[in-house]
């Protein structure tokens, strides 16, 4: 409760030097309290309200997340957040086995977090290719796509980007595009910073 803790999560075999680390934060839920018939009380989940605030700094950049857990109706009850690197500027090394979290919270009393750390191998796109991802307001999707050998050799190329949804058309979300590097414009604090953005409801093209 309103305390600060140092994790070190074990990382799997990195399967490409491209591949970024995605850690997914979730609680543990409380089972139900059985109660003896006749003691007035009534049996109910016992759900916790307040937050937990996570950092890392990986690849010389500072990540931050929230993980709200007084709301599970609105999927704020799990987070996945992806580390920023930049495989251009940093070729990170393969022999990386952990990552180094801090987390504080402000719930009044302990809280039981499960922390997963995988290696995303969608997180390079190519030409020509089609990727499907989850996105919800606590769990910010980033891609950084890879262009060909043969871009940049005329004046006039452009590459145009589709978005679709493939359900709840009536969800409203925030797309950006932005240079590789650090520090990422993953929330909604700083999207509106981003290079090139625009907020989208069911289909988008961007050239």
């Amino acid at each position: 409760s309103h305390s600060q803790r140092v994790i070190d999560v074990r990382l799997p075999t990195r399967p490409s030097s491209l591949a970024a680390i995605t850690l997914t934060t979730k609680p543990e839920k409380r089972e139900v309290v059985v109660l003896e018939e006749g003691s007035g009380l009534v049996e109910r989940w016992w759900e916790p309200h307040g937050n937990i605030y996570f950092s890392s700094s990986y690849s010389g950049s500072l990540n931050t997340w929230t993980l709200n857990i007084s709301d599970s109706s609105l999927n704020q009850s799990v987070t996945n957040k992806t580390l920023c690197f930049d495989p251009k500027i940093e070729k990170l090394e393969k022999s990386e086995n952990f990552v180094t979290i801090v987390a504080f919270s402000n719930i009044g009393e302990d809280q039981n977090i499960n922390i997963e750390a995988n290696w995303n191998t969608n997180f390079v796109i190519i030409e020509n290719s089609t990727i499907t991802a989850s996105v919800t307001p606590s769990s910010p999707q980033m891609f950084q796509f890879q262009p060909s050998i043969h871009y940049n050799t005329e004046s006039d190329e452009s590459y145009l980007l589709t978005i679709e949804t493939e359900y709840n058309d009536d969800k409203c979300m925030y797309v950006a595009i932005n240079e590789p590097g650090c520090p990422w414009h993953d929330d909604i604090r700083t999207v509106q910073n981003s290079k090139l953005g625009t907020r989208m409801t069911q289909d988008w093209l961007i050239y």
